[in-house]
């Protein structure tokens, strides 16, 4: 019977080489979404407009204020969200598209002011404002799904810091690292293959030597 290897392999990219090949692995992306999702994209930035062009000051006192907001429901050429089509599942070009953010009320309108309305829309509390962290729900129930192998690529890799042998009250306590850690633990028991790829650039975007960036790579030694 053929060993069964368990592997987290950390890969730092290199600096460009003479080539000019740059240090980082990330590029800009551009998609397209139809159908349903594509109106969850509307409400955030709906959400985060609304909230940026609140009056403040002296504006306040005024009658009436323009947000500059265009009203989709006022143009009849618009595809309403009830009317908006949606592909079969036979066709190839077909993709469930779920939208996920991580933002709180301070930077977007319209989260519910009463406690109990926000935990059924599985918003968080903490420190005076309501968080979405859905983008952190979607990462650890992936994580808790994976069968074969896990593939993350970021700029950071910071968390799970209630764990850390020091610094454990830094803040960082996202469940990642701790999620991926207790699966290749699982897989391990199980004596299942499985393997979880999390692939970093040498820094993040910044000044290497800037005392954010150095801060960073700091907190990211504590997560690995």
């Amino acid at each position: 019977r053929p060993l069964k290897v368990i592997s987290i392999i950390l890969l730092i990219p290199q600096q460009g080489n003479i080539a000019g090949c740059p240090r980082e692995p990330w590029h800009d992306l551009h998609s397209k979404i139809d159908g349903p999702a594509a109106y969850d994209v509307l409400i955030n930035f709906e959400d985060r407009w609304l909230k940026a062009s609140k009056p403040h000051g002296i504006k306040k006192l005024k009658m009436s204020y323009d947000d500059s907001l265009l009203r989709l429901e006022r143009i009849p050429d618009i595809v309403g969200l009830s009317d908006a089509p949606c592909t079969s599942e036979n066709d190839p070009e077909t993709w469930h598209v779920q939208i996920f953010r991580s933002i709180d009320s301070n930077s977007v309108r319209g989260f519910p002011k009463d406690p109990k309305d926000a935990t059924s829309l599985n918003l968080m509390c903490g420190k005076n404002v309501l968080i979405d962290m859905s983008i952190h729900t979607a990462y650890v129930k992936a994580i808790r799904a994976a069968q074969h192998f896990i593939y993350i690529e970021n700029q950071y890799f910071i968390g799970s810091s209630y764990n850390w042998i020091s610094n454990k009250d830094v803040g960082a306590n996202n469940l990642i690292p701790m999620e991926i850690a207790l699966k290749i633990a699982n897989k391990i028991r199980a004596n299942e293959r499985f393997a979880a790829y999390i692939v970093i650039p040498m820094w993040p975007e910044g000044v290497p030597t800037g005392s954010a960036t150095q801060r960073i790579l700091f907190w990211q030694v504590g997560s690995n």
